[in-house]
């Protein structure tokens, strides 16, 4: 059993104190208790405050009719409870004083209500007017009910503030001073619609605040605004409670959103797992089965501690990972020579051109150990017997060539790539090598090259490729005798263990560029040069089209940076990758240097689908943006489908014989086919099998 760990949160469980505080004291307003203050008694909901225990020279005028504030028994429907809060709003001399109910304190201190310096809540944790709390959550639930004239509106607020004093409504020339910061806030209006009506009001987290609050200052209102509203408007509060989400809000593997599904057909690779919540404070546990291949995703809510039933459990089925061979290994009693050991082998060494083979020579080729295994290689003063004719070719050199030891057939076997340059010999009886002219002609030379070796003998196959030049040619040398009991390689020598495809590259970058060609509805431009930034990983590639400029009718539109990482690819044979994304992307703002106006982090996320080939040489994409508020969908192609294939072409099917027959890439008729080489039958291409 393998397990991650992802957490979606700001603040962690195991972070949160012991005295955590998910809920505010007293939220369904069962429990009230008596109050004698200001000369007024009555009662109020523990852990809240009204006028009833209001600081400031105003408190026994405000409190001097009716009571403001009622324990009721009509509760909201549905209700375990018993009670409710009734709050009550009234005319002060001429003034309308709004009916007020907090978990903080209340201020009233002069003639205004409207006054944000005379009339406000506050936390003061000095004299204990203040309501702890230390969660992180998503939104806040309450019933509220309000009788009160057409659009006099009343006001749920509540306010998650670091410690310290704070205050509601802010006024900036106010002599309080708010030393606290806010965490987050919520804010609802109450319609006054006469009725039991149930608010989920978000909270909306206050950007680089980060961690628990230490207060919740909670205001329930007869009006949204102070100083006005009906003066005699009354509201029922009742089961109020914060709102803890533990939800998957997004899920992607390998770019794409797997929300919904329950089975992926892919491999599991933690490294293409993305992982979002919803919830502020939700935290997220994976556990991946390797015997049953099934990830498991565990939100939790951030009240978990609490509230131990809030979580949701998602399972995702993803295929069974294809089972690697592994690599062999030599035997730990074989050595190799030692570094700096230099061995000679002298044998005949034959040249075959296209179909013309040439008479063997007589050469030497040594072969310089660097130590476990690794040897350099090197035929100096090749000269070409050419029917008589004697060409100096130079000094032909492959390092960096690992041997791997066969220990059933007791010698050493080597399979290497190389582009190599060839330089000039030193044999006085020559004054001119052919090899540098082709380097300066053709740049390095393809050199493929295959044998087996022990500590008496060599064998060696070497192809060298010069097909796709002015030349024409495919030249196989071959120095030494087979060794008994081998199937060796003919040819080009690019088969046995050498790919017959040039594989992606596992890490590093490469641009390419092709013409890019958009269409806008029904109008398409004309072919633009452009420029596609790919960064190679071991499984994925990231994508990039930078500063993507639509033009059409002279018009420019500057869209933006087309950006997408961890694009898993898919191999479809001869070297040749697919790739895919479609779900919701950002097109970023391109180089300030180009332009200031960038439409894509205008438009926001788009439903953007992308679909491409690539291989080591051409990359091919289409991108589809659609524009749904301007009727438009953008596609566009970089690139052409026509992808060659990548398979090495080290002879045509017009080279070589015809008919019911089959050759090798010398053109020799063979009878045997062996796994994994290249041979023409019938003027095609095949591999054997």
């Amino acid at each position: 059993m393998k397990k991650i760990l992802y957490t979606i949160s700001l603040a962690l469980l195991s972070a949160m104190p012991a005295s955590a505080q998910y809920q505010v004291q007293n939220s369904n307003f069962e429990e009230w208790e008596e109050v004698s203050a200001n000369g007024k008694a009555g009662k109020e909901p523990i852990g809240w405050n009204s006028y009833l225990s209001a600081t400031g020279s105003h408190v026994q005028l405000v409190n001097n009719s009716y009571a403001l504030l009622e324990q009721s028994t009509e509760v909201r429907p549905g209700s375990a409870g018993q009670y409710s809060a009734k709050i009550r709003a009234r005319v002060m001399l001429s003034k309308n004083l709004y009916g007020n109910l907090t978990t903080g304190g209340v201020f009233a201190n002069g003639m205004n209500p409207a006054d944000a310096k005379q009339y406000y809540n506050y936390t003061d944790p000095a004299n204990g007017q203040a309501m702890s709390f230390s969660g992180r959550p998503d939104s806040l639930k309450v019933w509220v009910k309000l009788n009160a004239g057409e659009g006099k509106d009343g006001l749920v607020s509540a306010i998650l503030h670091t410690y310290g004093t704070y205050k509601t409504p802010i006024d900036t020339a106010d002599v309080f001073v708010s030393t606290a910061r806010p965490v987050a806030q919520a804010v609802q209006t109450v319609v006054a619609n006469g009725e039991w009506t149930c608010y989920s009001i978000p909270f909306g987290y206050t950007p680089g605040v980060s961690g628990q609050p230490s207060f919740a200052l909670v205001s329930m209102q007869t009006s949204n605004v102070p100083g006005q509203g009906d003066n005699g408007a009354v509201m029922l509060v009742d089961d109020m409670e914060f709102v803890y989400s533990s939800t998957l809000a997004s899920i992607r593997y390998a770019g794409k959103n797997i929300l919904g599904q329950t089975e992926v057909m892919e491999e599991f690779d933690e490294s293409f797992l993305n992982i979002t919540a919803n919830g502020a404070s939700a935290t997220v546990e994976t556990s991946y089965d390797e015997t049953t291949f099934v990830l498991t995703v565990t939100v939790k809510g951030g009240d978990i501690a609490v509230n131990p039933e809030n979580y949701h459990v998602y399972t995702y089925q993803f295929q069974k990972p294809e089972e690697e061979e592994p690599e062999p290994q030599p035997e730990p009693e074989f050595q190799f020579p030692a570094a700096g050991t230099e061995i000679e082998y002298d044998d005949e060494l034959q040249v075959t051109v296209n179909s013309t083979v040439n008479p063997p020579q007589d050469y030497t080729i040594s072969m310089m150990h660097h130590g476990n295994g690794i040897v350099a290689f090197d035929l100096n003063n090749f000269v070409l017997d050419s029917n008589g004719d004697y060409i100096p070719i130079g000094n032909i050199h492959l390092d960096e060539i690992q041997l791997v030891y066969n220990k059933e057939k007791k010698y050493s076997e080597f399979s290497v790539t190389q582009n190599i340059y060839i330089a000039a010999g030193d044999d006085p009886n020559y004054s001119f090598w052919m090899g540098p002219m082709l380097n300066s002609m053709y740049g390095a030379i393809p050199v493929t090259m295959t044998g087996y070796v022990d500590s008496q003998n060599l064998y060696v196959n070497i192809g060298i490729n010069m097909m796709s030049t002015s030349l024409g040619q495919m030249i196989v040398v071959k120095f030494g005798k087979e060794f008994e009991g081998t199937d060796v390689p003919s040819g080009d020598g690019g088969s046995g263990n050498v790919p017959t495809y040039e594989p992606l590259p596992k890490s590093g970058q490469k641009v390419y560029t092709d013409d890019l060609i958009v269409q806008v509805n029904e109008a398409i431009t004309p072919p633009m040069p452009a420029d596609v930034t790919v960064t190679f990983h071991k499984k994925s590639i990231d994508f990039a089209l930078y500063n993507f400029v639509l033009e059409l009718d002279g018009e420019k539109m500057y869209v933006g940076n087309i950006i997408i990482d961890n694009l898993m690819v898919k191999h479809q044979g001869d070297g040749i990758y697919t790739y895919s994304f479609h779900d919701m992307l950002t097109i970023g703002a391109g180089d300030s240097s180009i332009s200031s106006d960038w439409m894509g982090p205008i438009l926001g996320a788009l439903n953007l689908g992308l679909d491409g080939k690539i291989s080591v040489d051409k990359a091919y994409v289409t991108i589809d943006i659609p524009l749904e508020a301007l009727q438009q969908t953008i596609h566009v192609t970089f690139g052409t489908e026509d992808f060659q294939t990548a398979i090495r072409d080290v002879m045509g099917a017009e080279d070589v014989k015809q008919g019911d027959n089959r050759y090798d890439m010398t053109g020799r008729k063979v009878a045997k086919v062996l796994r994994g080489q290249i041979y023409i039958e019938n003027g095609k291409k095949i591999v054997g099998q």
